[in-house]
């Protein structure tokens, strides 16, 4: 009897320690099969979710707030403030007849005395016109809202007014972000090639002129803003474009960033805060090779540059092309 019972109790210890070493083998990743323990690490993510002091603190670093001055019992602020506390450029274009307001080149737009602001093109009613005090030029904030509400939102008192920028979700790019930059493989007739290789000639002859934003057209100013540029060059080949990158985007025809041809268009968006990420904010030219010209602050030469498009940042940060040739 005694020894059947210290069978029974040898037999539960060894399972015991088998159980235990079983455990230990597994947890310390000693297992036959890695792909069960060893990647656990690695194929999970740590979820960390905001409490709602986080998300306050978050939105209360973000928030901008700028000055409200009144004329004619009418709250307004300063364009030069709202365009830098948005991250945006901001200066008078058009020999000082409009103040724009944009990334590489001017979106919005305003005229003194005027209470229509033109936007990516199209006309937006303010419920009062622009001011200008001392050089400044200033606009209701009643209507920001319209103008900008997509970027941020508004709020305040009568003395000052809150900018908080609008949550957008996170994305890479459009039309296959992770693809390198690459030419179609076609055949084109001589005359296409003749054409090209003269279009894409006549905008090498521009690097390194100087960028200024808003520039006016080339003749008079002798500068260019990156839509300005694309706007001049494709003129070479009788292919009239709208004045400003975001217009220029909604023409011709889309075409994948692995399948392009020197003389295609190409978008890009320009990071910041308070910009929605599908926003046009700079355009360039394909020359072929995966390399694209364009008039750019990026320094050191912040003019007319070529540059690698597979470099992290343009890769990232490149939405779509277009073809109008």
């Amino acid at each position: 009897m005694q020894r059947r019972y210290l069978l029974r109790t040898m037999s539960k210890i060894a399972i015991s320690v088998w159980t235990v070493t079983s455990i230990s083998m597994m947890l310390t990743g000693c297992v036959k099969n890695p792909g069960d323990t060893q990647d656990l690490q690695r194929r999970s993510d740590t979820v960390k979710v905001r409490s709602r002091e986080e998300t306050l603190a978050r939105q209360s670093a973000e928030r901008r707030i700028i000055p409200i001055q009144t004329f004619h019992n009418t709250g307004y602020v300063a364009l030069p403030d709202l365009a830098k506390s948005m991250g945006f450029r901001g200066a008078w274009v058009n020999h000082s007849t409009a103040f724009g307001i944009g990334d590489h080149d001017v979106v919005w737009s305003f005229r003194t005395g005027q209470s229509k602001a033109m936007k990516a093109g199209s006309k937006v009613t303010m419920p009062g016109p622009a001011v200008l005090q001392r050089g400044i030029l200033y606009v209701p904030v009643q209507g920001l809202q319209s103008l900008f509400g997509k970027e941020a939102t508004f709020n305040g008192d009568s003395t000052r007014l809150s900018i908080v920028p609008r949550p957008v979700p996170h994305e890479t790019g459009a039309d296959g972000s992770r693809l390198p930059f690459a030419d179609v493989t076609r055949t084109a007739s001589m005359s296409t090639t003749n054409n090209l290789n003269g279009l894409i000639a006549y905008a090498k002859k521009y690097l390194g002129t100087k960028y200024e934003f808003g520039a006016a057209p080339y003749g008079a100013a002798g500068t260019f803003d990156c839509s300005s540029f694309t706007q001049h060059v494709m003129q070479y080949s009788g292919v009239q474009l709208p004045r400003s990158s975001n217009e220029q985007s909604r023409v011709g025809q889309p075409v994948s960033r692995d399948s392009l041809m020197p003389g295609d268009l190409l978008f890009f968006h320009v990071p910041g805060r308070y910009k929605s990420r599908s926003a046009v904010g700079h355009v360039g030219l394909y020359i072929g090779g995966g390399q694209m010209i364009h008039a750019s602050p990026a320094q050191p030469i912040n003019g007319v540059q070529i540059t690698d498009l597979n470099k992290a940042y343009w890769s990232r940060e490149f939405l779509f092309a277009k073809r109008v040739l």
